[in-house]
């Protein structure tokens, strides 16, 4: 095997996979978008636009707070992985 097929193996196993697997991919796509949505909202609301956030219980507090304060985030985050999860067609 070349180097080229070996770096990109993932890329083509996970785009086989994705046209396998449309609505599964598109369930993926969801959840990803309204965790990163919940994670802007958490640093947006903690006043740390310029630094990013750090890993700690403080910044897990505020993210489940606002996860309570925002339902629709976590909503579309539970049904696009359940998407992923439990689709076959």
């Amino acid at each position: 095997m070349s180097v080229r097929r070996i770096v990109f193996a993932p890329l083509y196993l996970l785009a086989d996979w994705t046209d396998d697997n449309p609505i599964s991919a598109l369930g993926a796509v969801v959840a990803l978008g309204a965790l990163a949505a919940l994670l802007v909202s958490t640093s947006l609301g903690s006043g740390a636009i310029s630094g990013g956030l750090a890993l700690d219980s403080t910044t897990a507090e505020r993210f489940v707070d606002t996860a309570i304060e925002r339902p629709a985030y976590l909503a579309a985050a539970v049904v696009g992985l359940t998407m992923v999860l439990f689709y076959d067609g």
